[in-house]
């Protein structure tokens, strides 16, 4: 396409004016987008972090695993429903829950199982699957060293 040169420059204008138009409105939204990146959440300043957890022991006899090198703090009880545990927690009114983990020792990953949290306020259910299927925690597969590792954090606004 071939334009005469009276139209080039007029072609070089418009498309000028576009790169304006654009530009324009995006420089005073980068700051926006920016501050809101980095801003806290109002209130923040003095917001106190609460972890609890700790190995959970499967097996037969299923426990929380708190000795003299373990802890399991916030922890209140552990128990078997159905094919997954139900552990009960000293959440807290206010609070907000940030992650729930739940996480596989060197035996259960040897094993080839995955475990994952529901919940986690007051109540966090963990389930666990090899191969896509249920692998209950009382099972005798797991041994008497396998453990699941809990973590849930947690935000009490100042």
């Amino acid at each position: 396409m071939s334009f005469s040169s009276s139209e080039k420059p007029r072609r070089r204008v418009r498309a000028s004016l576009l790169v304006m138009a654009a530009a324009i409105p995006a420089a005073f939204l980068v700051p926006s987008v920016a501050h809101a990146l980095t801003a806290p959440e109002p209130g923040a300043t003095g917001d106190q972090l609460i972890v609890r957890g700790g190995p959970i022991r499967l097996g037969p006899k299923i426990h929380t695993l708190t000795n003299g090198t373990h802890a399991t703090p916030g922890i209140v009880n552990i128990k078997v429903d159905g094919c997954h545990l139900v552990v009960n927690t000293d959440f807290a009114t206010g609070e907000r829950i940030i992650a729930a983990v739940a996480d596989e020792d060197e035996s259960l990953s040897k094993m080839g199982i995955e475990a994952g949290v529901s919940g986690g306020g007051k109540v966090a259910n963990i389930y666990m699957y090899r191969n896509g299927k249920q692998v209950c925690p009382k099972s005798s597969v797991f041994g008497s060293t396998a453990n699941i590792w809990l973590q849930l954090t947690s935000v009490k606004p100042a």
